[in-house]
């Protein structure tokens, strides 16, 4: 497949699922936002991220600054953001997370050609390291599936794609 996709995130999680569903595309994957290129690409996949409630300004920087970083200085004709559905709705759990995907939910929503994943709970290294035991986490590869119906039209621009429990709505 020629399309040219640039993967963040791509060594765990959600990130590692996206690469593995899209092994047959042409994709450049880098694990964090760190990329210097003069390439353009179809796609931008925006699937790194972390949560910690102890350190606002690198919850911030990761989630939210390295993104727009990265929407500004790199050339790609679609984007994706992974959000959270804490973004939404808050989580008193953790607080700077949920403003965190917030402020990215609403970028992404201010800007042309993206759309906006949110996923709940989700099985990955950082999600387990919550030690949460009350959820049942949804594996991370409805994530990629939610990416693959995106990249094939059957969303739009702007969309909020909210992937719970399994299921994309």
């Amino acid at each position: 497949r020629s399309m040219k996709i640039l993967l963040t995130g791509s060594t765990g999680g959600i990130g590692l699922a996206i690469k593995e569903r899209l092994k047959d595309y042409n994709i450049t994957c880098v694990p964090h936002a760190d990329i210097e290129t003069d390439e353009e690409f179809d796609w931008m996949i925006c699937a790194h991220g972390i949560i910690n409630e102890g350190n606002a300004v690198e919850t911030f920087e990761v989630n939210v600054l390295s993104n727009i970083r990265l929407v500004q200085k790199i050339r790609a004709n679609n984007i994706i953001l992974i959000a959270s559905t804490a973004g939404l709705k808050g989580n008193s759990g953790y607080p700077i997370y949920s403003a965190s995907k917030a402020a990215l939910i609403t970028y992404g929503k201010s800007i042309p050609n993206c759309y906006i994943i949110c996923p709940g709970a989700t099985d990955t290294p950082g999600w387990r390291k919550l030690r949460i035991t009350d959820v049942v986490p949804q594996s991370p590869d409805i994530v990629a599936v939610a990416i693959e119906l995106i990249m094939s039209g059957q969303y739009a621009s702007g969309d909020i794609i909210i992937v719970k429990d399994g299921v994309i709505t």
